[in-house]
């Protein structure tokens, strides 16, 4: 026959093991083995058997108590950390309402699947036992999911994996094609394999380092929008003629050739050039804070560029074919720029630049 425990009961007792456990100072964790589930759970959370909710006080009692004979059944897990916890064991299926969403799950080994499970905004790293097959969690819906320490054994065919981060995950495979409204907006794809094509589909903010398979071909993905992407890793295959590339980071990728003057609006601003092959000139070109080391082949003429802008600009392998009169060189760095101007003149704004920062110290 079940136990009943009054309001009254469970207020004293959970009163007493507070104060006990506050001033325990001991390095090993506390075992609770003496009370059935049921009771224990009335004392360490708020709430009933229908929702149990963390004591929001008892966050230093938690970091003492070792979960591991503690069932976290109708336990209100969402958005919580459980970083500071030990030997947390849990079931997806039974914690409250099915919703991990928000949650940090360091250190909890899952003893469970996630079929119908939120884990939106989830963070796994660290956690253990952890298999997720995209096709059956709530709604189809990893976004803003960390999945670091996660076996991934489903597809993403209509997933929405934006914001998603893969790095430390296994077995994931995607098709850009297949994927929720075709978008890997702001996505991390370290530890993937891409097996479909970017035509239209949504890459702006999206990180490729780390992934394998990545073609893309700047001319046919959605709205022709790079901007904020980071491209190590993967592969261009084609033009990058009216592409907005503002923000793009291009270290580390494969096989990209870009003439400044056929890029979307002339705007080369934030964009860093590494490994990028110049096959133009910047004649009208924006290159405010554009950062050109480890670039081939850029040839830069200080009077034709857009405004003659070289604010913040880190010209490390650019060639410098023109000169610098009237030009806008706040915060621009010209070390292991290749000049052809006068030393002379060069040497100058160099002194000026530093002798402006030395005013504002």
């Amino acid at each position: 026959m079940r136990r009943i425990y009054n309001d009254k009961f469970i207020e004293e007792v959970s009163n007493y093991l507070y104060n006990e456990i506050t001033t325990y100072n001991g390095e090993k964790k506390i075992l609770l083995k003496g009370l059935d589930d049921t009771l224990l759970k009335r004392i360490l959370f708020s709430g009933d058997s229908y929702q149990y909710n963390f004591r929001n006080s008892w966050n230093d009692v938690y970091k003492k108590i070792d979960f591991s004979n503690i069932s976290f059944d109708n336990v209100y897990v969402y958005n919580y950390d459980f970083s500071c916890l030990s030997g947390v064991k849990i079931n997806p299926q039974t914690v409250y309402a099915k919703n991990l969403s928000s949650s940090k799950l360091y250190g909890v080994e899952i003893i469970g699947n996630f079929d119908d499970v939120d884990i939106r905004s989830t963070d796994f790293k660290g956690s253990t036992g952890v298999k997720i097959n995209p096709l059956t969690i709530y709604k189809k819906n990893l976004h803003d999911t960390r999945l670091c320490d996660v076996e991934i054994i489903g597809s993403f065919d209509g997933v929405d994996i934006r914001e998603t981060d893969f790095k430390g995950s296994i077995g994931a495979k995607i098709d850009p094609q297949k994927v929720y409204i075709k978008s890997l907006f702001r996505t991390k794809l370290c530890d993937t394999q891409i097996i479909g094509s970017f035509d239209n589909v949504d890459i702006r903010g999206t990180d490729f380092k780390g992934s394998t398979g990545a073609k893309i071909n700047p001319q046919t993905i959605y709205h022709k929008e790079l901007i904020d992407s980071k491209l190590c890793d993967a592969e261009i295959v084609g033009s990058f003629d009216d592409v907005d590339v503002s923000k793009t980071d291009f270290k580390g990728s494969i096989g990209a050739k870009l003439n400044p003057e056929t890029v979307y609006k002339k705007a080369l601003f934030n964009t860093k050039l590494c490994d990028v092959e110049i096959i133009g000139s910047f004649d009208k070109v924006w290159i405010r804070n554009t950062d050109f080391t480890g670039s081939i082949g850029a040839k830069v003429n200080p009077q034709t560029v857009y405004k003659k802008d070289l604010t913040y600009a880190i010209l490390c392998d650019a060639q410098i074919i023109g000169s610098l009169d009237g030009v806008a060189v706040k915060g621009t760095d010209f070390d292991g720029s290749k000049s052809c101007v006068n030393e002379y003149e060069l040497n100058k704004v160099k002194h000026i630049i530093k002798n402006d920062i030395i005013r504002t110290k």
